[in-house]
């Protein structure tokens, strides 16, 4: 019995002894020779589509009639979400009528409007 933990303490010791450890302030030393590198900046995905479709967005709002009807179409959009949110008779309203409820947007997801949007298209 003591023979096995005697063997499983030099096998730990091993192990130990074979990591060789180093100062990870040298690996940023730009002037040190680059043994070690740190994997290049990956940037989210969602973060990026939502940097383009607001970029997009904005750039699309330079349009006098698109601005017009986009304004028109979300101010509808959001009085049919906050009636949806303040009132229980409009909850049951919209789900005897569709069989279904209204996704609201919120501010924690980038994607949220669009999700929202779609869900109105998808139940009228």
């Amino acid at each position: 019995m003591t023979d096995d933990a005697d063997d499983d303490n030099n096998d730990n010791a091993t192990a130990a002894d074979a990591v060789e450890g180093f100062d990870v302030c040298t690996a940023f030393d730009s002037s040190a020779p680059q043994e070690y590198h740190l994997p290049c900046h990956q940037r989210c995905a969602c973060h990026m589509l939502n940097s383009i479709a607001t970029t997009d967005a904005d750039k699309a709002e330079s349009d006098p009639t698109y601005k017009k009807i986009s304004h028109a179409a979300f101010s509808m959009c959001q009085a049919l979400w906050n009636k949806y949110g303040r009132s229980t008779q409009a909850v049951e309203a919209v789900t005897n009528a569709c069989g279904l409820g209204v996704k609201r947007p919120n501010a924690t997801r980038w994607n949220s409007l669009c999700l929202a949007v779609e869900w109105l298209v998808y139940i009228v």
